[in-house]
Protein backbone atom coordinates (compact mmCIF):
# COMPACT_ATOMS: atom_id res chain seq x y z
CA UNK A 1 0.00 0.00 0.00
CA UNK A 2 1.37 3.61 -0.74
CA UNK A 3 0.01 6.62 0.72
CA UNK A 4 -0.17 9.75 -1.73
CA UNK A 5 -0.27 13.32 -0.18
CA UNK A 6 -1.78 15.88 -2.43
CA UNK A 7 -2.02 19.72 -1.85
CA UNK A 8 -3.65 22.02 -4.09
CA UNK A 9 -5.63 25.20 -4.17
CA UNK A 10 -9.47 25.05 -3.30
CA UNK A 11 -11.46 26.24 -6.10
CA UNK A 12 -12.55 29.86 -5.58
CA UNK A 13 -10.02 30.29 -2.56
CA UNK A 14 -6.67 30.16 -3.81
CA UNK A 15 -4.96 31.03 -0.71
CA UNK A 16 -6.53 27.66 1.51
CA UNK A 17 -4.58 24.70 0.37
CA UNK A 18 -6.63 21.22 0.50
CA UNK A 19 -4.71 18.26 1.60
CA UNK A 20 -6.19 14.86 0.73
CA UNK A 21 -4.47 11.41 1.54
CA UNK A 22 -4.82 8.46 -0.94
CA UNK A 23 -4.50 5.16 -0.44
CA UNK A 24 -3.36 3.04 -3.53
CA UNK A 25 -2.60 -0.92 -3.62
CA UNK A 26 0.28 -1.64 -5.73
CA UNK A 27 -0.89 -4.07 -8.35
CA UNK A 28 3.38 -4.74 -8.94
CA UNK A 29 5.24 -7.62 -7.34
CA UNK A 30 7.40 -6.65 -4.73
CA UNK A 31 10.40 -7.54 -6.59
CA UNK A 32 9.60 -5.15 -9.56
CA UNK A 33 9.59 -2.63 -6.84
CA UNK A 34 13.15 -0.29 -6.48
CA UNK A 35 13.32 0.98 -3.24
CA UNK A 36 15.60 3.73 -2.25
CA UNK A 37 18.18 1.36 -0.70
CA UNK A 38 18.79 -0.44 -4.12
CA UNK A 39 19.07 2.60 -5.80
CA UNK A 40 22.23 4.25 -3.95
CA UNK A 41 23.61 0.61 -3.33
CA UNK A 42 23.87 0.10 -7.72
CA UNK A 43 26.58 3.45 -7.30
CA UNK A 44 28.59 2.02 -4.50
CA UNK A 45 32.24 2.81 -5.88
CA UNK A 46 30.48 5.27 -8.79
CA UNK A 47 32.69 8.26 -8.96
CA UNK A 48 30.85 11.18 -10.33
CA UNK A 49 30.16 14.74 -9.94
CA UNK A 50 27.52 15.58 -7.43
CA UNK A 51 25.64 18.32 -6.67
CA UNK A 52 22.72 19.53 -3.95
CA UNK A 53 21.39 22.01 -1.85
CA UNK A 54 22.94 22.93 1.42
CA UNK A 55 20.32 23.33 4.00
CA UNK A 56 21.79 23.18 7.16
CA UNK A 57 24.59 22.23 9.82
CA UNK A 58 25.12 19.58 12.07
CA UNK A 59 27.13 17.31 14.29
CA UNK A 60 27.44 14.06 15.80
CA UNK A 61 29.68 12.61 18.18
CA UNK A 62 31.95 10.10 17.59
CA UNK A 63 34.43 8.21 19.78
CA UNK A 64 37.80 10.48 18.69
CA UNK A 65 35.30 13.54 19.63
CA UNK A 66 32.60 15.27 17.55
CA UNK A 67 32.66 16.38 13.72
CA UNK A 68 30.63 19.30 12.16
CA UNK A 69 28.72 18.15 9.40
CA UNK A 70 26.27 19.37 6.87
CA UNK A 71 23.02 18.74 5.04
CA UNK A 72 22.79 18.59 1.77
CA UNK A 73 19.70 18.23 0.31
CA UNK A 74 18.27 17.13 -3.65
CA UNK A 75 21.53 15.19 -4.41
CA UNK A 76 21.86 14.92 -8.08
CA UNK A 77 24.54 13.00 -10.13
CA UNK A 78 25.32 15.50 -12.69
CA UNK A 79 26.79 13.62 -14.94
CA UNK A 80 23.72 11.78 -15.60
CA UNK A 81 21.11 14.00 -14.29
CA UNK A 82 19.51 11.39 -12.22
CA UNK A 83 18.18 12.23 -8.81
CA UNK A 84 20.53 10.05 -6.45
CA UNK A 85 18.58 10.90 -2.62
CA UNK A 86 16.43 12.88 -1.20
CA UNK A 87 19.68 14.30 1.30
CA UNK A 88 23.25 13.24 2.57
CA UNK A 89 25.16 14.33 5.54
CA UNK A 90 28.58 14.82 4.41
CA UNK A 91 31.49 15.92 6.99
CA UNK A 92 32.66 19.43 6.92
CA UNK A 93 36.24 18.90 7.57
CA UNK A 94 35.92 17.22 4.01
CA UNK A 95 36.87 21.14 2.21
CA UNK A 96 33.74 22.44 3.13
CA UNK A 97 34.95 24.65 5.54
CA UNK A 98 36.56 26.86 2.76
CA UNK A 99 33.16 27.67 1.07
CA UNK A 100 31.19 30.42 2.85
CA UNK A 101 28.25 29.02 3.29
CA UNK A 102 24.70 29.97 4.94
CA UNK A 103 22.05 27.60 6.51
CA UNK A 104 18.21 27.82 4.50
CA UNK A 105 19.38 29.93 1.85
CA UNK A 106 19.55 27.86 -0.43
CA UNK A 107 23.39 27.17 -1.75
CA UNK A 108 24.11 24.87 -4.53
CA UNK A 109 27.21 22.91 -3.88
CA UNK A 110 29.20 20.77 -6.78
CA UNK A 111 31.73 18.38 -5.52
CA UNK A 112 33.45 14.90 -6.91
CA UNK A 113 33.04 12.05 -4.79
CA UNK A 114 32.91 8.39 -4.43
CA UNK A 115 29.61 6.40 -3.13
CA UNK A 116 30.41 4.46 -0.06
CA UNK A 117 28.39 2.45 2.35
CA UNK A 118 28.10 2.91 6.15
CA UNK A 119 25.86 1.61 8.99
CA UNK A 120 23.25 4.50 10.82
CA UNK A 121 23.16 3.81 14.17
CA UNK A 122 20.18 1.29 14.03
CA UNK A 123 22.51 -0.38 11.98
CA UNK A 124 20.44 0.01 8.42
CA UNK A 125 22.75 0.06 6.00
CA UNK A 126 23.05 4.01 3.88
CA UNK A 127 25.36 5.50 1.64
CA UNK A 128 28.07 8.64 2.59
CA UNK A 129 30.35 10.09 0.07
CA UNK A 130 33.76 9.45 0.55
CA UNK A 131 37.29 11.07 -0.56
CA UNK A 132 35.62 14.48 -1.67
CA UNK A 133 37.53 17.23 -3.95
CA UNK A 134 37.18 20.11 -6.32
CA UNK A 135 34.21 21.34 -4.48
CA UNK A 136 32.89 24.84 -5.96
CA UNK A 137 29.48 26.70 -4.75
CA UNK A 138 27.34 26.58 -8.05
CA UNK A 139 24.60 29.38 -6.77
CA UNK A 140 24.56 31.37 -3.39
CA UNK A 141 21.26 32.48 -1.88
CA UNK A 142 19.02 30.53 -4.49
CA UNK A 143 15.96 31.00 -2.07
CA UNK A 144 16.36 35.31 -2.20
Amino acid sequence: MLVVLSVWPRVGDPLKLTVCLRRIASSTSPKSVVGKTELWERKLGHRSNWRGVFEMFGGRSTPLGSTRTLFLRDVIDTKDGKPFRDHIWVQWEDGFQHIPLQQYHGDVVEFEATVAKYRHKDGEPGPKMKDIQHIRLVAQDAKA
